[in-house]
């Protein structure tokens, strides 16, 4: 089982180690495109339709807000010069301490973005995502079935048990077709 660098900083890590490679700029070949295709359906389906409002958490270079007037935030500032390119509205800051009103966005969605909290974090993250977003919340990860962590920089998340501990019922909860170790989960606030 790989386990995370002593006193793991993911704050640190995703601003400044990991664009060290090769793979954090983008530059190594997806695996089939089926995937994207499915989040992008997913992503249509149930937020780019239905609301305007809307908070995409770990935006990265903007590639799921490009064309939509959406907010982003990302923890690199590398990302987020990208992301300007795109004419997108995005923000640096980190998803334990964001920098909005209560029920600022009527969605809030992220993609393979929780995944890389620790344990540690990730229940106040969470509490975040839900303070900041009044109808809806959105996200697809990655996890392991086998006892062993993903990478160094991701970890295993139990989504049923974190939400139920947290008072919020699941309405979606789906792995998905084209990777098996992924799973969408969404559900509504009330």
């Amino acid at each position: 089982m790989l386990k995370p660098k002593e006193n793991y900083d993911y704050f640190q890590y995703w601003t400044e180690e990991i664009y060290k490679t090769k793979w954090a700029y983008g530059r190594r070949k997806r695996k089939g495109v089926a995937n994207l295709r499915e989040y992008i359906n997913l992503l249509n389906t149930h937020i780019r339709k239905k609301y305007t409002n809307v908070l995409e958490v770990g935006c990265g270079w903007g590639l799921w807000i490009k064309d939509y007037p959406f907010c982003g935030i990302d923890i690199n500032l590398q990302r987020l010069n990208i992301a300007k390119k795109h004419k997108c509205t995005v923000i640096r800051g980190d998803l334990t301490q964001l920098p909005f009103k209560d029920k600022s966005f009527e969605a809030s969605y992220s993609i393979q973005v929780l995944m890389h909290i620790p344990p540690t974090h990730i229940k106040k993250a969470l509490r975040e995502l839900i303070r900041v977003t009044q109808k809806k919340i959105f996200h697809i990860e990655v996890y392991s079935t086998k006892k062993r962590r993903l990478a160094k920089h991701c970890f295993n998340h139990n989504w049923k048990r974190l939400y139920r501990n947290l008072g919020i019922n699941l309405i979606y909860f789906k792995r998905l077709t084209n990777y098996k170790n992924q799973v969408c989960v969404m559900f509504d606030l009330k």
